[in-house]
């Protein structure tokens, strides 16, 4: 399952003809586990950045770059998608920019897990 939101974006205009517009999307997945021989998934949400390049508003380029599973946490997602819209990142930067909260973030899916695991455990 993966459902792809736009979020935000933003056009820059290089002169008459030539423009580029960057599109931020939130994508919705579902990441499998697998505990105790179970197969558990869990709803998680990730970033795509695109970038369209135009002359004379025609598209001339594209070019595009994903994270599937950044957080579990939809609003954490959402907001650092604002934050990339704020400060027009790129797709070419965006591993090097998020990688840094997808590593801190991880805990995200550990907490879904554990969660996950009780109701085994209860069932």
């Amino acid at each position: 399952m993966k459902d792809v939101v736009e979020i935000a974006s933003c056009r820059t205009i290089l002169d008459d003809n030539r423009s580029y517009i960057y599109r931020y999307y939130m994508v919705k997945n579902c990441k499998k586990f697998y505990v105790k021989e179970n197969e558990l998934e869990i709803k998680c949400y990730g970033i795509e950045v695109v970038r369209e390049d135009y002359d004379k508003n025609k598209i001339v380029a594209t070019e595009r770059e994903r994270i599937d599973f950044v957080s579990t946490d939809r609003t954490k997602v959402i907001k650092l998608l604002i934050e990339l819209q704020r400060n027009e990142v790129s797709p070419v930067h965006l591993l090097e920019v998020v990688g840094e909260y997808v590593d801190e973030w991880t805990s995200d899916f550990d907490n879904e897990i554990s969660k996950l695991e009780a109701k085994l455990v209860f069932a």
